[in-house]
C-alpha cells in the first residue's frame, strides 16, 4: 500500500470494518451452531422413530410417505376418521354373539365412550353442564351458578382499573410538567 492510502483509512473505519468483521465470525460460528443443532435434532428423531417403530415399519412408512405427495397427504389427512368404527365391529360380533355378556359390556362402554359430535365452534360458545342446567332448571336438587361472586369481581376489578389509570395519567401529566419546565427554562437562557 502506498502512503496515500493510509492516510485515507481513520481509525474510524478501521473500527468499523473490524466490528464488520466480528460480526461476520459471530454469524458464521452460530449459523454453524444452528446447522449443527439441525443436524442433531434430525438424527434424534430417526433413533426415534426407530424405538417406537422399529426399522421395518419405520423403511415402510418412510416409503409410503415418499410415493405420495404433498396435498395427497393433507387431502388424506383432511378426511375424518370413523369413530364409530369399533362399534360396527362389534355390533357385527353382536350379530354372531348375541348372548355374550363381555360383548355386551364392550358396547354399552363404546357408546358411553363416543358422545355426540359437535363442531370445534360449538365448544366455545356452549357449556354442556350450563346447557343441562338451563334445561333442568324448575327441577328440585340442581345447582345453579352463583353470578353473585363473578358479580362481586367485577366491581374490584373495576376498582383496581380506575386506580391503575389514575395513577397513569398522574404520572403522564407529571411527566409532561417536568418536559415544559424543561422547555421554559431552555427557552428563557437562550435569550
Amino acid at each position: 500500500m502506498k502512503d496515500d492510502e493510509y492516510d485515507k483509512l481513520t481509525m474510524e473505519r478501521l473500527l468499523i470494518q473490524y466490528e464488520l468483521y466480528v460480526k461476520l465470525i459471530v454469524r458464521t460460528r452460530n449459523d454453524e451452531v444452528e446447522k449443527s443443532r439441525h443436524q442433531q435434532s434430525l438424527k434424534d428423531r430417526e433413533n426415534l422413530l426407530v424405538q417406537v417403530f422399529g426399522k421395518d415399519k419405520k423403511l415402510k412408512i418412510e416409503q409410503s410417505l415418499a410415493s405420495k405427495k404433498t396435498k395427497q397427504r393433507i387431502s388424506e389427512l383432511a378426511i375424518p376418521k370413523d369413530k364409530w368404527k369399533r362399534l360396527k365391529i362389534l355390533m357385527d360380533l353382536k350379530k354372531k354373539f348375541s348372548h355374550d355378556i363381555t360383548l355386551q359390556k364392550m358396547i354399552k362402554e363404546e357408546l358411553k365412550a363416543n358422545k355426540v359430535f359437535k363442531f370445534p365452534e360449538e365448544y366455545d360458545l356452549y357449556d354442556n353442564e350450563e346447557n343441562n342446567l338451563c334445561k333442568h332448571m324448575g327441577e328440585v336438587g340442581i345447582k345453579t351458578k352463583d353470578l353473585a361472586a363473578g358479580q362481586t369481581i367485577r366491581e374490584k376489578f373495576k376498582v383496581l382499573d380506575d386506580q391503575d389509570l389514575y395513577y397513569l395519567k398522574r404520572e403522564i401529566n407529571a411527566s409532561r410538567k417536568k418536559e415544559k419546565e424543561l422547555d421554559e427554562f431552555l427557552v428563557g437562557h437562550a435569550i
